[in-house]
């Protein structure tokens, strides 16, 4: 049997955690027009009450639950419209309520699945997840193949941080339906918690096949999308979120939060950009000071080339004039060696020719007194004689 989507049990694994409309009531509601006779089924309790709207499904149900003209599955279906309509209006004393008919559906036909997966969803509001699961769990006992009670039993175990018994629930209920797309949302923000955003969005993406406007997932997809740092294509899942109608007061919740997001992400956005600007801008300067520090490096070889080419110049002018002054040197001492040696000669033949003179002289100075001497002895010889 077909079952209405689960949106109580589906959460966008995000900063809010909203909690939706109930489970499966809306196949019950079926089995209700089929069963009731027919002046029951068309009156306007009965429409009141398979409507689950709040306070005025609740005291419709009440009514005809009162007549006691509802027997058997009549009076289950009853019991469970009016814990559905509990669920509407959503306070912890309201599930309460809700658990009460519920447990009393389940008294009149403990053999039909739909109380005991609603009893779930309430005891699971209620942070009561051990007997949600217990709850879901007795379900499946009931219908094996009942596709949203693995789907619910997986939310709860995934509440209570259990992914991999929530993982393995929400790929047998998928197995089940296809399509179901609580099963799917739910799944997906398992995949979320494990940060495989890609499979979350697929699953996220396959809810909106089937609902391109529901809003929880156009918010889990954008946030999916976000994480991936897809700031365009969570933007635009975002923006579609808020453009879907919120009709009720879990949607406007998560479009409030989906504006904070979408707030934030465009704040994020602004400050990439004006990261990327800073950075960009940082390395336009950076370049900009490596070609000018390049044009100063280039400039500095090219003045210190110049510098050593002039030097080499130098250096070469001065050993050049070192060389003539070296052999200029060379040639003067030469000269000055050559004007020695021949001083020296002259020196040499002025004394050779003194000392010719001198021994001339001595001769002559010889013979001149040996003649004296010798005119000295004549003249004593003649003075003798």
């Amino acid at each position: 049997m077909s079952q209405r989507p689960d949106r109580r049990r589906r959460s966008a694994a995000t900063r809010w955690r909203p909690w939706g409309k109930a489970l499966v009531l809306i196949a019950v509601v079926a089995m209700l027009a089929l069963a009731l006779p027919e002046a029951a089924a068309q009156s306007g309790d009965a429409q009141a009450c398979s409507a689950r709207n709040g306070a005025p499904a609740v005291a419709a149900c009440t009514r005809l639950i009162e007549a006691r003209k509802s027997k058997g599955v009549e009076l289950y279906l009853l019991h469970n419209d009016r814990g559905g309509a509990y669920q509407a209006v959503g306070a912890d004393a309201d599930h309460a309520r809700a658990i009460d008919d519920f447990t009393t559906a389940i008294g009149i036909d403990p053999k039909l699945p739909y109380a005991f997966i609603n009893r779930g969803v309430s005891w699971a509001a209620l942070g009561a997840f051990d007997r949600a699961i217990a709850d879901f769990a007795q379900a499946l006992r009931v219908d094996p193949r009942n596709a949203q009670a693995y789907s619910n039993r997986g939310g709860a175990h995934r509440d209570r941080g259990e992914f991999e018994r929530a993982m393995a629930d929400f790929n047998r209920a998928i197995a089940l339906d296809p399509k179901l797309v609580d099963a799917l949302f739910n799944r997906g923000t398992v995949y979320m918690q494990k940060e495989d955003y890609a499979r979350a969005i697929a699953d996220y993406s396959a809810v909106l096949r089937q609902n391109p406007k529901d809003i929880l997932a156009l918010a889990a997809r954008g946030r999916a999308y976000a994480s991936q740092d897809d700031d365009r294509r969570a933007r635009a899942d975002f923006e579609a979120a808020l453009a879907a109608p919120a009709t009720d007061r879990q949607s406007q919740a998560v479009q409030e939060a989906v504006r904070e997001l979408l707030r934030a992400l465009l704040e994020r956005r602004a400050a990439i950009e004006k990261e990327d600007a800073e950075r960009r801008q940082a390395e336009l300067e950076r370049k900009a000071e490596e070609a000018r520090q390049a044009a100063l490096e280039k400039k500095a070889a090219a003045d210190k080339k110049a510098a050593e080419a002039q030097q080499a110049a130098l250096e070469k002018k001065a050993a050049a004039d070192k060389k003539a002054a070296e052999a200029q040197q060379a040639a003067l001492e030469k000269k000055a060696a050559a004007d020695k040696k021949a001083a020296e000669e002259r020196q040499a033949a002025l004394e050779k020719k003194a000392a010719a003179d001198k021994k001339a002289a001595e001769a002559q100075q010889a013979a001149l007194e040996k003649k004296a001497a010798a005119d000295k002895k004549a003249a004593e010889e003649r003075q003798a004689a």
